[in-house]
């Protein structure tokens, strides 16, 4: 599982689990016991030093994107709610994983192996053929 997506889920079971700690106005990374937002809590489970600001291009080397498009990322699963309640914020950031950061799929020992056996091998004329080995 890549970096990103681990930290944006830490972050929505932090947020679950924690709902008195999530404070969609906080603009500042938060640490445990302290409250944060959505990005604060992403960026904390990223290594991100507790007080750092978070707002305007804060995300880009987090996320690739500007505070706004995170925002608007965001609203356009569930519009405001997730920004008053922890419970919605922490699935709309499921969400929000699965559509911009999606897992990468498993590639199973099994797919290993009839790769493997059934490589394709060029035709003489231009096509291609199976090959069992």
């Amino acid at each position: 599982m890549n970096e990103v997506r681990t930290a944006i889920l830490k972050a929505a079971d932090h947020i679950e689990n924690n709902p008195h700690e999530f404070l969609y106005k906080e603009v500042f990374v938060p640490d445990c016991g302290t409250p944060g937002c959505a990005a604060g809590w992403i960026a904390h489970f990223m290594g991100v030093k507790f007080g750092t600001p978070c707002w305007g291009t804060f995300l880009m080397p987090i996320l690739g994107i500007n505070s706004n498009v995170f925002i608007d990322r965001m609203d356009a699963i569930q519009f405001y709610h997730w920004r008053v309640d922890a419970q919605v914020c922490a699935a709309t950031l499921r969400h929000y994983v699965d559509k911009h950061h999606p897992a990468e799929a498993e590639y199973s020992e099994v797919s290993k192996e009839l790769d493997r056996i059934f490589k394709e091998v060029p035709c003489e004329q231009g096509s291609t053929q199976t090959k069992v080995s």
